[in-house]
């Protein structure tokens, strides 16, 4: 058998109302994988309950569960120089959540043994499926942050994005760890944009919410996606090796990178909003300042001087050239009969016709060009952290 040092921890991470049994039909096929050898398969267990009925105990929150996995994780790491963690559904923003209170506590090194993070069906923007009957009936801490956009969720995921997945060398608060994001291609309760969110190179797997972590075979999408990333973590060097620092810019692209900043924050609330509701909830206020971005970039192109940031950003205005020229006319109904009285821009008050359009053409054309505009947006911003352009 290999020492302990030469092996790889992989860490399953469940979903909300779940836990480890979960992971059975993945865990199953991995252990007669002789190729797979190194790795040690550690299914991690939480408390998530539909309610609590005892007044003596609580549901733990993810700040509970984060932490909760840094134990589970110190634990090992005396054994361990490779982790991968592996987290289904809300197990997503459990594992973001522990990365992001690691980082606030200046831990960047103690994270250089993880080797891999893989999200599947993660409700990164959160999720709106049964939203009223959950917030009706569910008195659970766990449901209040898969709603979307919760405030502490958004908040761990830029850290993540920033300081993990965009990092360029380890120190206290930074460490570069590969993301690896999915989404199903079945699934009605994480929806594509909420699984790929901001992260890069997002991908889609074959399935449902559930259906897409219970491969029936080894040829199944999921195993053979897991499979090559244990690979890749399996060859990766120990936690001590260097970690190559960013080339310096080209001084003339900084000022380029904050004006796209401001026209088209990553942050701001209104993208977030375009890049996850269904269109026919999409207020005439994102339609407008989504043109507004438009019109300002197109009337006075950036021009980066590194080839590869003016490739990316030409593709970036182009394709929401193509998703704003396609919106034009469509807001024709009132959000409220009096939804006009007092708007300094009376196109807030409207939304998206439905009529016939709705689960049309016109809906998959829109959907389909808003996911070629965030692709090569979502590029374009990674090239500029890679390039450290993201700060002033």
């Amino acid at each position: 058998m290999m020492p302990a040092r030469d092996r790889v921890a992989v860490v399953f991470v469940h979903g909300f109302f779940s836990g480890p049994h979960t992971w059975d039909p993945l865990v199953n096929l991995l252990k007669t994988d002789e190729e797979l050898g190194f790795a040690d398969l550690y299914p991690f267990q939480y408390s998530s309950p539909k309610l609590r009925l005892r007044p003596d105990r609580r549901i733990p929150d993810f700040n509970d569960l984060a932490d909760r996995l840094r134990t589970f994780l110190e634990l090992k790491a005396d054994r361990y120089e490779r982790f991968v963690l592996v987290a289904h559904s809300q197990g997503g923003l459990v594992v973001q959540r522990f990365l992001a209170r690691m980082i606030a506590d200046t831990r960047g090194p103690d994270l250089a043994s993880i080797k891999s993070v893989v999200l599947l069906a993660c409700p990164n923007e959160g999720s709106d499926f049964a939203l009223s009957l959950r917030v009706r009936f569910l008195r659970n801490p766990q449901e209040r942050q898969l709603r979307p956009l919760h405030e502490q969720v958004k908040d761990a995921q830029r850290t993540v994005l920033a300081k993990i997945v965009y990092a360029t060398e380890l120190g206290p608060g930074s460490c570069p760890i590969p993301f690896h994001v999915y989404g199903g291609t079945e699934d009605n309760i994480v929806r594509r944009s909420s699984a790929q969110s901001g992260f890069p190179q997002p991908r889609m797997l074959a399935g449902d919410h559930s259906g897409i972590i219970r491969p029936a075979t080894r040829d199944a999408d999921v195993y053979q996606a897991l499979r090559a990333h244990l690979l890749a973590a399996s060859q990766a060097p120990g936690p001590q090796a260097a970690v190559p620092v960013a080339s310096h810019p080209h001084p003339g692209d900084r000022d380029k990178a904050q004006r796209l900043l401001r026209v088209l924050d990553p942050h701001a609330p209104w993208l977030r909003g375009l890049r996850m509701q269904n269109f026919y909830t999409h207020s005439g206020r994102v339609d407008r300042l989504f043109d507004e971005a438009v019109t300002e970039l197109g009337s006075d192109p950036i021009r980066y001087v590194d080839p590869a940031l003016h490739e990316a950003d030409a593709a970036c205005l182009q394709a929401a050239q193509n998703l704003n020229w396609a919106t034009e006319g469509l807001f024709a109904d009132l959000l409220a009969p009096n939804a006009l009285d007092g708007l300094t821009h009376p196109q807030d008050g409207y939304v998206l016709r439905p009529g016939p359009h709705k689960s049309g053409a016109t809906e998959n054309s829109l959907h389909k060009l808003r996911v070629v505009f965030f692709e090569r947006y979502d590029t374009l911003v990674c090239l500029l952290n890679e390039r450290s352009l993201l700060t002033p």
